[in-house]
């Protein structure tokens, strides 16, 4: 009994050993990396999405139907258009974040004035089809942007790291009720690469990547009777810890180091909850889809005249959460080789967006803000401010045969303003 006791003991004391050890791995903030046991957080921070997405603050959740939503709440993808009334419909988007309008700014919010952010481009689209109460879709957002470190005195480029992002969401859902519930699910799929030119002479560039799914569930509720409409949509965590850095041989410690350079065994992007709410006055928000083969279905089945008449105001509130990533630092930590812890805990985004057609069928306006959390001890929750615009182009076309006939489109665009970051965006899609 005893030598089971004393062998009980030393292995506790062992697991709490390396447990401390482990913990302990990454040391603490402003210590130099010396160890790739360690991930990088690569948290959604300022919006870059469509521009109604942008406009509204981010608040799409519960009130899109189609393409904008696949990224936050794979139920959009089944959602009806009240002006939708053919059993076959679909939408195409893009939409895309000029070079210029993202520069010398503080992308993910840490508070660190040493390093500047310039984006070589952000980029989306997206295309959904429905057929009857089913509908299914793919968006694929593309970025990327350089961090620069650069002398604080004279503001000259000392070093630079590329950042590639391509994020897609494959999605799939099915309206009940005639629409007064909405399920969907779907799967995103990530690409992060991070890229170092070659330096000391060196030929190779240094390149860690991470490739990654996850699953996405969404659902929304509209009832038919009720001006509002409440969604939430879920994204787990995407992450990769069998990739290693590309051209990286791992040392006696297992860690892989070049350059300099202790690269991560991991790169996440964390779990996201979106939840909303919206209400809308002046136009019936939720209107109930029937087939046009079902024998219920209204005789006059035409919304476009309607829809033409009747202006709109619309207001959403949403909250968005952001789950921690453990052992997390920023993107600018690894490029300083310095510990910056992120993500240590779980982020909250309270979000409020307002959308109005002053010109009913013509021109829609919105405006809206959202708190942008820190991921950092070193920084603060900012405040941002949005607005953004579609305007309808009255020519029809059905895109050699995919649409209706009198298919028209809109072109819009969007504003997303807050301390030390300012981007816009345009966009190109379907008049809905």
């Amino acid at each position: 009994m005893p030598s089971r006791r004393f062998a009980f003991a030393i292995a506790i004391a062992i697991a709490v050993l390396i447990g401390s050890r482990s913990a302990a791995a990454l040391g603490p903030a402003g210590s130099a990396i010396d160890t790739s046991d360690y991930t990088i957080d690569l948290h959604q921070g300022p919006l870059t999405a469509s521009s109604r997405v942008i406009g509204l603050a981010g608040t799409t959740a519960p009130i899109t139907e189609g393409v904008d939503g696949f990224a936050v709440n794979p139920a959009s993808v089944a959602m009806r258009v009240p002006w939708s009334r053919t059993w076959v419909d679909g939408e195409l988007d893009f939409g895309f974040t000029l070079p210029s309008s993202i520069t010398r700014s503080d992308f993910d919010n840490n508070g660190d004035d040493g390093f500047a952010n310039d984006a070589a481009a952000f980029m989306n689209a997206a295309a959904g089809l429905q057929l009857g109460a089913w509908g299914i879709g793919l968006r694929m957002d593309v970025g990327q942007y350089r961090v620069q470190a650069r002398d604080p005195a004279t503001s000259v480029t000392t070093s630079e790291l590329s950042v590639s992002l391509v994020r897609s969401n494959i999605v799939a859902g099915y309206s009940f009720g005639h629409g007064e519930l909405v399920l969907g699910c779907g799967i995103a799929l990530s690409s992060v690469e991070l890229d170092l030119p070659a330096v000391d002479g060196s030929e190779t560039e240094l390149e860690a990547m991470v490739e990654g799914f996850a699953m996405q569930l969404g659902a929304v509720w509209a009832p038919h009777h009720l001006p509002l409409r409440a969604g939430v949509g879920m994204r787990f965590p995407v992450t990769d810890t069998e990739t290693p850095p590309e051209g990286v041989v791992p040392d006696d410690q297992g860690d892989y180091v070049a350059q300099g350079y202790y690269f991560p065994r991991e790169i996440r992007i964390p779990a996201e909850l979106h939840m909303a709410l919206a209400v809308q006055w002046f136009r019936p928000l939720n209107v109930a889809w029937y087939d046009p083969d079902d024998a219920r279905a209204p005789l006059d089945p035409s919304q476009k005249a309607r829809r033409a008449r009747e202006n709109k105001l619309l207001i959403a509130a949403a909250l968005t959460v952001t789950g921690p990533v453990k052992n997390g630092v920023g993107v600018e930590s690894f490029f300083s080789q310095a510990v910056e812890r992120s993500g240590q805990r779980t982020s909250w985004s309270p979000r409020l967006g307002v959308e109005g057609e002053p010109l009913a069928g013509g021109l829609l306006l919105r405006a809206g803000s959202y708190l942008e959390p820190t991921r950092f001890d070193t920084s603060s929750p900012r405040p941002h401010a949005t607005a953004g615009f579609d305007v309808h182009v009255p020519v029809a076309w059905s895109v050699f045969g995919l649409f209706d006939d009198d298919t028209t489109f809109r072109v819009g665009g969007a504003l997303d303003s807050a301390e030390r970051y300012f981007a816009w965006t345009a966009s190109l899609g379907v008049w809905r």
